[in-house]
């Protein structure tokens, strides 16, 4: 019996470990922090022995084959003893593949911006033509869970790069590439290529019969295939916002999405906003047809398909305010997007102006405020709501989850301290300050204090800073 050993205990752990017990493994699922108690009740119900709150390292090193968590770096220890042990390490995507039906097709879709949303609408449009069909890998359910205990016709698998680097044999029947704009390169030592190189992952193993799926506009990409980088035999299906005829899916010149001999319908229809969402609804579209997908349930999803939890979702409107959800943006690229789909003036989060409100209170005096006063209570309140731009508005975009405490500025030098510290330190330096050289008159034979301070007045600890006179 093979031992194979399952690093990490979250969704795609669990449904790991849970694949390779059905299939006849001894498994051992270690974790080094605490398992969340849905996963360690699913192991316990499985009967499948865990760890947690530490590795077993000799136990570790004793397996045939491991199963690495995505969020788990090349750089950790346990990683590196078993690699230089010889012991494979594989994702989750890596160990399903080996189990999936020969009747099912997966559609796999990689990039740094839309990919969550491509996924979501490919599967949509999927169901819309009555396929069998579910999301996995970066959203949804764990592959390997599904492959084992929930069976489809058709799996749409969300790939980030980190999935990608332990994939070796797994194949894509339908590989989509949205775009590589820089992002997470502190897994990669902070280069470039490296990151490149982890996403072209999603051509490996494919077949002629095949396809991929790019954007026609994205430089790295083109890059990449210029310099036989990134060839595969696979059919090579672009899509464009541009009117190029020559694509497999372009926006024409009247205003219309067009996939070339297979559908034809005005952008006014799509129900995603901005023209990101067109790329993701062209590259979505490509991908569904590639699996089966005809035109009507291309045409009646893409009109239907609802906005993605906290991606340009509605809010909302409050006085005549618009208020747009997309904390789903976490890099400057998704940002510019996100703001290029707006159509009316766009105010950023009031948490955003506040910051700059604050960095203006300390860098240049405000309404009801000097040098020397802080204004606090109402006045504070007064001061940041004179302070707040004006201007029209009707829209307001929410700031990204995981940037929303934006660092403070940082602090003037004088306030580095807490004052009654600084009332104690501040006499006391300026006593040890050295006192500039005697100098001898010209004049005079005699030694004169020129340009001397007057002489320092011994510091009284009971009498208060304020009035201590130099």
């Amino acid at each position: 019996m093979k031992r194979l050993v399952v690093l990490g205990a979250g969704e795609s752990g669990t449904g790991a470990a849970i694949l390779a017990k059905d299939k006849g493994y001894e498994v051992l699922l270690s974790d080094s922090g605490s398992i969340s108690p849905r996963y360690e009740q699913a192991l316990r119900a499985e009967g499948i022995e865990f760890e947690q709150g530490g590795h077993s390292i000799e136990r570790i090193l004793a397996a045939d084959e491991i199963v690495k968590s995505p969020g788990i770096p090349a750089t950790a220890p346990v990683i590196r003893q078993a690699v230089q042990a010889g012991i494979p390490v594989i994702s989750e995507i890596e160990l399903a593949g080996r189990y999936l039906p020969a009747t099912a097709r997966t559609v796999c879709i990689t990039g740094s911006n839309g990919k969550t949303t491509t996924t979501m609408l490919c599967c949509h449009l999927l169901r819309t033509a009555g396929i069998d069909a579910s999301t996995a890998g970066n959203i949804g359910r764990s592959l390997a869970l599904q492959v084992a205990r929930e069976p489809h016709d058709v799996y749409v698998i969300e790939l980030s790069s980190f999935q990608l680097d332990n994939m070796y044999d797994f194949r894509a029947d339908v590989a989509v590439l949205m775009n590589i704009t820089p992002d997470h390169l502190d897994r990669y030592d902070n280069r470039m290529e490296g990151y490149i190189a982890a996403k072209l992952r999603i051509l490996q193993n494919q077949r002629p019969d095949d396809a991929f799926i790019h954007w026609a506009d994205d430089p790295v990409v083109m890059a990449e295939l210029a310099a036989g980088r990134a060839a595969t035999p696979a059919r090579d299906l672009v899509f464009t916002a541009l009117d190029c005829p020559g694509a497999a899916a372009y926006a024409s010149a009247d205003g219309r999405l067009v996939l070339p001999g297979v559908l034809d319908m005005p952008l006014a229809e799509l129900s995603l906003p901005g023209t990101h969402n067109l790329l993701n609804s062209m590259a979505a579209a490509l991908a569904a047809h590639a699996a089966g997908a005809g035109a009507d349930a291309l045409r009646s999803g893409l009109a239907t398909f609802a906005p993605v939890e906290h991606r340009l979702e509605p809010a909302g409107t409050v006085d005549g305010v618009e208020w747009i959800n997309d904390s789903k943006a976490t890099n400057v690229n998704s940002t510019f997007y996100a703001l290029g789909a707006m159509t009316t003036p766009t105010r950023a989060h009031p948490r955003r102006q506040r910051q700059r409100q604050r960095l203006q209170r300390d860098t240049a005096p405000g309404p009801r405020q000097s040098q020397g006063h802080r204004s606090h209570g109402p006045a504070q309140r007064e001061d940041r709501r004179l302070l707040q731009p004006r201007g029209p508005r009707s829209v307001h975009l929410l700031a990204p989850r995981r940037h929303r405490r934006l660092p403070q500025p940082r602090p003037s030098r004088r306030h580095r301290a807490p004052l009654p510290l600084l009332r104690q330190l501040r006499p006391l330096q300026k006593l040890r300050r050295p006192r500039p050289p005697l100098q001898a008159s010209r004049s005079s034979p005699k030694t004169s204090i020129r340009s001397s301070p007057k002489p320092h007045k011994p510091y009284n600890s009971y009498n208060s800073y304020n009035s201590y006179k130099s």
